[in-house]
């Protein structure tokens, strides 16, 4: 049926019966009571009875009215799916999570890229965040009771923008950890959507949302020493993302490259070869170069 909001689900009585399954027996009997309904189910041959069963229950609750502020609040952010917690945001709410999560509010489409202005739009940018995240925001703008207070600061004490550590390490052969092979996998099944003029910044942006959903600490263009890093995972994993056309190309990248290694603890350098030019041979070459430089720290990934 699709990602719908929790009032349009409230809208037919076979979406309403599965949302009010989330919550307990006494739950639901605290939402009658709130809107004063009486649990009470037709009898065939004598009068109304009550309403014992949890299934009596819902379905008493279903066929009637009730406000739905009075459901969401029983059912917390925990029991809200990411569609419905979205839906409840303004597209104020919803523009403010996007820049806190570093996602650009743009949509792909056959005619290039254009800025996601609706809610509806805005939705679709933001449904692969993960549940976490969403849940964070939700808390922290009081989408449901009281918005999160912020700590207040001493008087004579300086606030710190907060800043991206990246940690100096001299490139070791080792086997990989847990995290390393999370997003080398993470990596390897994402698959970009090449439509029209088909530019760096695209592919960037695609990956920046496929990785928000696994990991929850993603930055896009991070600056360091050496330039500016397209993607960071976890403060200390670089993530560089190359368009190439030709083989010559691969040489230019190698400087940047390894520059990147000498300040992250792994570098992933994904490769798409847009004209299909680029040979096993010179990607071997390639890993050869960064073996002679003794970076071997970095990770080659080869695309489409």
């Amino acid at each position: 049926m699709g990602k719908i909001s929790l009032s349009e689900k409230l809208r037919d009585y076979g979406e309403t019966v599965d949302v009010l399954k989330r919550l307990k027996v006494n739950e639901l009997k605290e939402l009658a009571e709130k809107n004063k309904i009486k649990l009470e189910k037709k009898g065939w041959l004598s009068g109304p009875q009550p309403a014992s069963t949890k299934n009596e229950i819902i379905d008493v609750l279903a066929n009637s009215k009730f406000k739905e502020k009075d459901l969401i609040e029983s059912l917390g952010l925990k029991r809200l799916l990411n569609s419905e917690l979205l839906n409840l945001m303004n597209t104020k709410q919803l523009r403010c999570l996007a820049k806190e999560c570093g996602i650009p509010l743009q949509i792909e489409s056959l005619f290039g890229t254009r800025t996601a202005t609706s809610k509806k739009d805005m939705i679709e940018v933001l449904g692969p965040l993960n549940t976490s995240r969403i849940r964070k925001h939700s808390t922290k703008i009081g989408l449901i009771g009281k918005p999160k207070k912020l700590k207040k600061t001493k008087k004579n004490q300086k606030s710190i923008p907060k800043e991206i550590k990246t940690k100096v390490v001299k490139p070791k052969k080792q086997s990989k950890t847990a995290i390393e092979r999370k997003i080398l996998r993470e990596l390897k099944s994402f698959k970009p959507l090449a439509r029209g003029r088909f530019k760096e910044k695209h592919f960037e942006n695609q990956l920046l949302i496929w990785l928000k959903r696994p990991f929850e600490n993603v930055d896009y263009q991070v600056q360091c020493k050496q330039g500016r890093v397209d993607i960071v995972i976890e403060g200390k994993y670089a993530v560089e993302l190359k368009l190439v056309s030709s083989p010559s190309a691969l040489t230019s990248l190698i400087g940047q490259v390894f520059s990147y290694s000498k300040e992250f603890e792994k570098v992933y350098l994904i490769i798409y070869d847009v004209k299909g030019s680029i040979r096993p041979a010179n990607i071997k070459e390639l890993k050869a170069n960064f073996q002679k430089m003794n970076a071997l720290n970095i990770e080659l990934i080869e695309k489409p």
